[in-house]
């Protein structure tokens, strides 16, 4: 993603406007665990957990009224990656359909 927005800011510095559609996306690694986190929420009002905190495997969907804002993942990579293409396509399921 930083790559990519480097590229946009240069091109329009040089007058070639070009939108920058990814969805943000961040990574690490902690003690030989991923931890990956998608999406942009600044506040929410209801988290949604999907696995076991204490065991690092979980998905964790951070809703802001009728939206999911973002994603973290601990042991469900491919979610994230899913996740951020739903959330640029503008398909990510709502948080009442996650719950049904």
């Amino acid at each position: 993603v930083a790559t990519s927005q480097g590229r946009v800011a240069a091109k329009g510095m040089l007058g070639k406007k070009e939108s920058f559609d990814q969805t943000p996306f961040f990574w690490t690694s902690l003690f030989g665990k991923n931890l990956r986190y998608v999406g942009h929420c600044m506040q929410f009002d209801e988290l949604l957990v999907d696995g076991d905190l204490s065991k690092l495997n979980f998905v964790a969907f951070y809703c802001h009224g009728k939206e999911v804002k973002a994603v973290a993942t601990m042991g469900r990579d491919p979610v994230a990656v899913a996740a951020g293409e739903l959330m640029r396509m503008g398909r990510m399921p709502s948080p009442d359909d996650l719950k049904a």
